[in-house]
């Protein structure tokens, strides 16, 4: 009893795993009577005890140089407002986590504003200067005033809004696309207004302006504020803490005793700051710890509520180490890292949440040294004064080249080529260096470059060189290479680590000139440090574990310039409001994430903008964010360099079990988005793009995966590889890659299912001058089943390049799926809808298995060229039975200016091993069935001859060379429309003379103009049953217009095929109308339609609570004219042969109905040959866009044309 009753308290005490980290707040201790009041400066040490406690702090404490505060647990310190503790030599406070040290504010306000604010800065250097954005519809829109300046009073207004005094402007921000806008040109605020919400401007927020076109090609408003503050409840606000470098001392970093680090006299455990963060002194905002210099070490804090940052590091010039903490519902970032030299940032066990700013803001120094303080002259330490310099390299490479065994790491270096030194490939370097450690241990070396001046200009064609190579004592040159860093002028270059073989470390550098001897140019100057761990232990910059940063206003974590490798382990970054989750500006670094997860963040989860590095996801769940997943850019004007371009991330493998999952889910704009990026080719590097084992499901909009490829001359080849995961569910496209060039890519082992726009997208035509770039595609052995398309797979490359391939076999199922046709009262051309379309004939298909009944066709080529094959031999298609799949191939047979499918032989199973491969034997497809007898289309490959009557044409009728295709006299032919004719054999009638007036006509089907649920036309007088009119939409169950700002020949395209109709794109007023207003409201603004989409009600788009109505006139309404579809007509080949039947004429009473409407020239006469007495009679060529009739050969009959 006594066991289970202790089970059961154990069980009951126990905490939530997501609440484990950071300080679980103590209640607060009613307030005692003050037992001492401090104030003023200690020169000397000073402890506050305990049993003294509680103390009152009524003007700045300061503690000088030299001196100690000593603070015992348990302590409670209450500050008057604006009052603070300044400590120029150290502080130790050494709470613990049963009886925290409090510093709290002496003043009370009952009435205290914690309201987030409606407002906020972004993009600037702190939280008081930024791009102005207002949350507004619960979304935070940049503010975009149409090229007006605020006025003094209307910045005041903003940031009173957010808690500041006054501002002024800062700056204009270039529009980001991925933002929203909010169209304030005149707030027209009245001097003392307390928020814009009081400006008149505001008044009615239906008369905002909204839609991201207003402001396109315009600059977004940044603002500074300044001044004390202004929100409810201010006076509660203390000054804080701020410690200005505290004395430190070196400490061994490893147990092998190999390196030292900084460490701070000062030391803070187990301390709560409140309520801090307002400096009486400058009456302005700070942070509610400011720490410059050597940073303490901090353990179990818990600073909230701070008037502006928790926590503010300056320059810091030692490792950072915080545990056990929580930094929430400060007025600035949670932490702020500005410009730190060490780089070493180590958050462990810490919640950072609902802070106004970032959750952690991360800023590396890269502009050379830290300065740190020095033994002062005697002078200077009665005045109580710290003196600082620069720190010193401790060797000059070219100079010296050895560090003596004594020196612990890490070793600060430089590199000093002076213009004229000796330039000769035979000689050895004249900078070089020998790093060595006992040979005990594998140790692991990391260089941090600080600064690289090379003052070479590149018309020289000279190059220089930092070379990393494994050596023995007793040479001075490399003997083992292991890295190569180019040294250009401006650009650091990301940390590297390296494994020794347990031999020295060779440091060296070269330079070489285009006449191979010579003399150098420029200065070349260097500055790196050079760290030494023991085994496998490299040097990490923001290495963050076992925390949580959520719901912070701006970022959850935000990386400027990295250089070095940053870590998240076990780390949950959820709900913040800023561009990502987790975001990187800028820097080369290598970046891991392990175990993390990024949800419900109101931007990307993941968003890396940088020179590059290797990007590493393990285990990793990416879900619910408003944008992308994960999105990488590479940015080649960054003054960083990179050396290496990764992208890997991998979850667990079917066949383990103990590896964490991978998980890409629910995001709103797409999964993963890997952006264009550029490395020339003699930086000798590939980049590598790995997505293995991956689930990717139910993401929205864009695609699960997208990748970009470089489209440059010159660029190294990229490694693709996409395998084994699982992609499903997802309402974009599985996986998009468009143009794929420059690129090495295996697409395999992954699952593609339940997909609502496509599966697989690769496809290089609409880019033809990439014909040239190389590209090399493996797919095979995925699962394609159970999606939903237009197509379910669309692959190709760019048709007669001498370098692309691409290669579909091992066995791909594409069953299963259902295809849909976009435009169900249109019939397709040249964009057929099928499981499989092969858009050119460099595309190899290979025994891959199909199977799709809910598909009209199984495959499908859009390629346009006549004389092409596509090679999709030994392909099993669902039945053995040749009858029903063949009538599946859409190719040439059915519109004879498409390319050739060959598929004989094929596989009689779906069994990649043992396929039974099978010959077609005397069988082809017929262009006439005997149970539909009036229904045409296909090729003709033997003669035939048609009775009298009436046939509708379904497909193209292809008269193909040896054939003869024969028609009754009286017969009519109905084409559908975009349907039409090729004779390339014989073209005949079977009456002679007494047929004479019987005509065979050729003409379209009767058109009848269908009806859409949710598009219409309507004219001036009310109808909608007309071609050209005003475009009304029905959307979210409302009837509207839509406005003609942004409305291109593309969304008047969409309407018209949506409605059953064409449009002639050529020119403006082709398409284009300027029909009345009209009764309905406008609903549509800013339409964006992504390439997959029809339906012009589902793309995205302003509406209602877009305000559209407030940013467009009423008179701006969209009109469209379209047109009737047409067939495509009669083309006749140079290889169609001249009847042979004595008293037949050539095309005499054939009739081709009318020649017009066209949208190009109405008849076009290429070559005509006199042999054959061609002849044009009885026909009426009117209303055709260009000309009525084109001869460019001679010799040809025209009689009773009009």
């Amino acid at each position: 009893m006594k066991l289970l009753l202790l089970s059961t308290l154990l069980f009951l005490w126990l905490p939530p795993a997501l609440e484990g980290q950071g300080q679980i707040p103590l209640p607060d201790p009613p307030r005692e009577r003050i037992k001492n009041t401090l104030a003023g400066v200690y020169s000397d040490n000073i402890t506050l005890f305990m049993r003294n406690s509680p103390y009152r702090v009524t003007a700045d404490l300061t503690v000088e140089v030299g001196a100690t505060m000593y603070i015992e647990t348990g302590v409670q310190i209450y500050f008057d407002t604006g009052a603070g503790l300044r400590v120029k030599g150290a502080i130790i406070a050494d709470g613990n986590e049963f009886a925290h040290i409090q510093m709290l504010p002496y003043q009370e306000q009952f009435q205290y504003d914690d309201t987030m604010p409606e407002m906020r800065l972004i993009d600037g250097p702190n939280v008081r200067m930024g791009r102005l954005q207002w949350r507004f519809r619960d979304r935070w829109r940049s503010v975009c005033t149409q090229v007006t300046n605020w006025t003094q009073v209307d910045v005041g207004a903003a940031c009173r809004t957010m808690g500041f005094g006054d501002g002024g402007f800062w700056k204009w921000f270039r529009r980001n696309n991925e933002t929203y806008p909010l169209v304030l040109p005149k707030p027209d605020c009245y001097p003392g207004a307390k928020t814009l919400r009081d400006c008149p401007g505001l008044a009615d927020e239906n008369r905002i302006p909204l839609s991201e076109n207003l402001c396109q090609g315009e600059d977004d408003l940044g603002i500074i504020c300044w001044g004390p503050p202004t929100f409810q409840g201010w006076a509660k606000h203390w000054k804080g803490i701020q410690i200005f470098n505290s004395p430190f001392t070196y400490v061994n970093a490893d147990d092998d005793m190999v390196s030292v680090q900084r460490e701070s006299a000062s030391r803070l455990e187990h301390l709560d700051i409140l309520y801090a963060g307002y400096d009486g002194s400058t009456k302005n905002v700070t942070a509610a710890l400011w720490i410059e210099g050597v940073p303490p070490i901090m353990n179990g804090l818990r600073i909230e509520h701070s008037a502006r940052d928790g926590l503010y590091l300056y320059e810091s010039a030692g490792p950072i180490l915080i545990a056990n903490s929580t930094f929430s519902h400060n007025r600035g970032h949670g932490i702020a890292v500005d410009q730190t030299t060490d780089a070493r940032f180590f958050l462990n066990m810490t919640r950072v949440e609902g802070n106004w700013g970032d959750g952690i803001w991360y800023k590396q120094y890269s502009k050379g040294l830290a300065m740190l303080p020095v033994n002062a002259p005697i002078q200077h330490r009665a005045k109580r004064q710290n003196l600082f310099e620069e720190e010193k390299p401790r060797a000059d490479m070219c100079r010296i080249h050895s560090i003596p065994s004594s020196l612990f790491f890490p070793h600060l270096l430089s590199a000093h080529m002076q213009n004229g030194s000796i330039v000769d490939p035979s000689l050895p370097l004249d900078c070089w260096m020998i790093l060595s450690l006992p040979p005990r241990l594998d140790y692991t070396y990391s260089l941090q470059f600080l600064s690289v001046v090379n003052r070479n200009p590149p018309q020289l064609r000279s190059s220089t060189w930092f070379i990393v190579c494994d050596t023995d004592e007793a040479h001075s040159a490399c003997t083992v290479p292991q890295m190569k860093i180019p040294l250009i002028d401006g650009k650091l270059p990301q940390s590297i680590s390296i494994k020794s073989s347990g031999q020295p470390l060779y440091l060296g550098i070269e330079h070489t000139i285009a006449s191979g001897t010579g003399y150098l140019a420029g200065n070349v100057d260097v500055l790196f440090r050079v760290h030494a761990s023991v085994k496998d232990k490299a040097l990490y910059g923001l290495n963050i574990t076992n925390s949580i940063i959520s719901s912070n206003i701006g970022n959850g974590i935000l990386g400027i310039d990295l250089r070095d490798r940053t870590a998240l382990h076990n780390v949950t970054v959820e709900d913040n409001q800023g561009q990502a989750g987790f975001l990187v500006r800028d820097g080369a670094a290598d970046l891991w994430l392990n175990d993390t997860r990024l949800i419900g963040n109101w931007g990307d989860g993941m968003n890396v903008s940088y020179a590059g590095g290797s990007i590493n996801l393990n285990g990793t769940t990416v879900n619910k964010n408003r944008w992308r997943g994960v999105a990488v850019h590479y940015n080649e004007s960054s003054p960083f360099l990179a050396m290496h371009y990764e992208f890997i991330f991998k979850g667990r493998p079917s066949n383990n079990i103990f590896y964490v999952r991978s998980i890409v889910s629910e995001n709103l704009w797409g999964g993963i988005l890997i952006g264009n990026f550029c490395i020339p080719v003699e930086r000798k590097i590939e980049p590598k793009f790995l997505i293995n084992w991956v689930e990717l499901v139910h993401n929205q909009y864009h695609p699960a995966v997208e990748i970009h490829s470089c489209q440059s001359d010159g660029a190294a080849r990229s490694i693709v590889d996409v395998s084994g995961n699982r992609i499903e569910g997802n309402n974009g496209m599985g996986l998009r890659i468009a143009p794929a060039v420059n690129m090495l890519g295996v697409i395999s082992s992954n699952q593609f299912l339940n997909n609502n726009d496509s599966a697989l997208f690769v496809k290089n035509s609409p880019w033809p001058q990439l014909w040239r770039l190389p590209a090399n595609l493996t797919i095979s052995r995925n699962a394609f089943k159970f999606n939903r398309g237009k197509y379910i797979v669309s692959i190709g490359l760019n048709e007669d390049a001498p370098m692309q391939f691409l290669t579909f076999n091992q066995q791909n199922e594409v069953r299963e799926n259902t295809v849909i046709s976009p435009f169900p009262h249109l019939k397709a051309r040249s964009a057929p809808h099928a499981a499989l379309i092969v858009t050119s004939s460099n595309v190899k298909l290979h025994r891959n298995c199909f199977r799709n009944r809910d598909a009209e066709y199984e495959i499908a080529t859009e390629l346009s060229e006549h004389a092409k094959v596509i090679d999709a031999r030994e392909n099993n298609w669902g039945t053995a039975d040749r009858r029903q799949f063949m009538a599946k191939i859409f190719d040439q047979f059915y519109r004879y200016s498409l390319a050739t499918i060959d598929i004989n032989p094929f596989a009689a199973v779906c069994n990649e091993r043992n396929a039974h491969i099978t010959q077609i034997l005397e069988y082809f497809r017929q262009f006439r069935k005997e149970s539909q007898p009036f229904l045409l289309g296909g090729a003709v490959y033997e003669n035939h001859d048609l009775p009298i009557g009436t046939y509708h044409v379904t497909d193209d009728l292809h008269v193909v060379p040896g054939a003869r295709l024969t028609l009754a006299p009286g017969s009519v032919l109905q084409f559908q429309d975009g349907i039409g004719m090729l004779v390339q054999g014989e073209l005949a009638r079977s009456g002679f003379d007494e047929d004479e007036d019987k005509l065979i006509t050729f003409t379209a089907r009767p058109f009848v103009l269908p009806t859409i649920d949710d598009v219409r036309l309507v004219d001036d007088d009310g109808s909608s049953e007309v071609l050209m009119g005003r475009v009304e939409v029905l959307v979210d169950n409302e009837w509207g217009t839509v406005c003609n700002r942004s409305w291109t020949a593309f969304h008047a395209q969409m309407v018209c095929n949506r409605l059953g109709l064409v449009m002639d794109p050529q020119y403006f007023e082709n398409w284009r109308i300027f029909p009345s207003r009209g009764d309905l409201p406008m609903i549509m603004d800013n339409i964006r339609c992504e390439e997959n989409e029809v339906d012009i009600t589902r793309c995205r788009h302003d509406g209602v609570r877009h305000n559209v109505a407030a940013g467009c006139r009423p008179t701006e309404v969209v009109g469209v004219r379209c047109a009737e579809p047409r067939w495509a007509g009669v083309r006749f080949s140079l290889l169609a042969n001249p009847p042979t039947v004595t008293g037949q004429r050539t095309m005499h009473n054939w009739r081709i109905e009318k020649v017009r409407d066209n949208f190009w020239n109405g008849i076009d006469v290429v070559y005509n040959d006199l042999t054959k007495k061609p002849a044009i009679r009885d026909s009426v060529i009117t209303n055709n866009r260009k000309n009525g009739m084109v001869v460019r050969s001679a010799g040809i009959t025209i009689e009773n044309v009009s």
